[in-house]
């Protein structure tokens, strides 16, 4: 299938393993009601399988349909995570199979007799079946009253994202700061290099830094899926930087990003963590920036009024 294992294909597996034993639970306990009631074992399984089988495929096929958009975008959020679509649903389609052939003939296979005496016992008399069957009963019998409160519940979930942060791609754990230096249209590569060498030397000497990577005329070759290359030009460089800790990271972008601001204010200079996600390409109209360290919310109050 030409799917790589990698953050996403691994973390689509993980959401894909708590949904594939549903099919299979239906099954089980379809063929495992039957036997109980004294049903023969494989019309047993024939049944518990074949009765179900549409709608489950149904459900299923609506269970990995809701990764579809990440799948079908056209943006770099598409290449990056449209693996989670692809394993999730190669996995639920393959549950599926599995509770319609494998499923039911291990049931056959290991599922016990019923005891003497037991033989058409309704399995449904247990204490908390009972005690779920009083509560289907109250919500029916006072479902206006059961939806009201249902609906009140989905306002107030509403209400409540306004104090949830929105962040789809959280910053990567990656020990290295990327600092990106565009000077003015036309500068010579030598006046970029003499300028990348002064940032070079700073963050060289910070307390956090273990080593410095510089790129002169274009950025270094894609070794990380969410980062482009930038085109090759003259007046553009970038720096990889190798940090001690996760806290140097954090240092690190703070005291670079004020720092090129005093120091290098003939050109723009952008410190940034790596991300999980895809980074920001410059496709807007608009930009608002901060210093590294400042507050999320406010420039995005601000872009909002802009």
């Amino acid at each position: 299938m030409g799917i790589d294992l990698h953050r996403i294909s691994l973390g689509a597996l993980i959401i894909a393993m708590g949904m594939m034993v549903d099919n299979a639970i239906v099954v089980t306990d379809g063929i495992m009601v039957r036997i109980a009631q004294g049903m023969d074992r494989k019309k047993a399984a024939i049944e518990a399988a074949g009765g179900p089988a549409i709608p489950l495929l149904a459900a299923t096929v609506v269970a990995f349909m809701a990764f579809f958009p990440i799948f079908a975008s056209s943006y770099d959020t598409g290449e990056y995570a449209g693996s989670l679509f692809t394993v999730v649903a190669i996995s639920l389609l393959l549950s599926w199979v599995f509770c319609q052939t494998i499923a039911p003939l291990l049931c056959m296979a290991m599922l016990p007799d019923p005891k003497e005496g037991q033989v058409d016992i309704d399995p449904y008399q247990g204490k908390l079946y009972q005690k779920f069957r009083k509560l289907l009963g109250f919500t029916i019998r006072y479902r206006l009253l059961f939806l009201g409160s249902m609906i009140g519940l989905l306002v107030v979930s509403l209400i409540g994202f306004r104090w949830v942060p929105q962040l789809y791609f959280p910053d990567s754990s990656r020990l290295q700061v990327m600092i990106d230096y565009w000077a003015p249209e036309g500068t010579r590569i030598q006046q970029t290099d003499a300028n990348l060498q002064r940032i070079e030397q700073y963050v060289a000497e910070h307390d956090a830094t273990t080593s410095v990577s510089t790129f002169i005329g274009k950025g270094p070759p894609r070794f990380y899926l969410p980062v482009s290359a930038e085109d090759p030009y003259t007046s553009y460089g970038q720096l990889i930087v190798n940090t001690k800790s996760l806290d140097g990271v954090n240092q690190l972008v703070a005291d670079a990003d004020a720092w090129v601001k005093e120091n290098v204010p003939e050109a723009m200079v952008r410190v940034r963590k790596y991300a999980v996600g895809a980074f920001d390409d410059w496709k807007i109209e608009a930009r608002f920036s901060g210093p590294a360290n400042a507050d999320p919310d406010t420039l995005r109050s601000l872009a909002e009024q802009g």
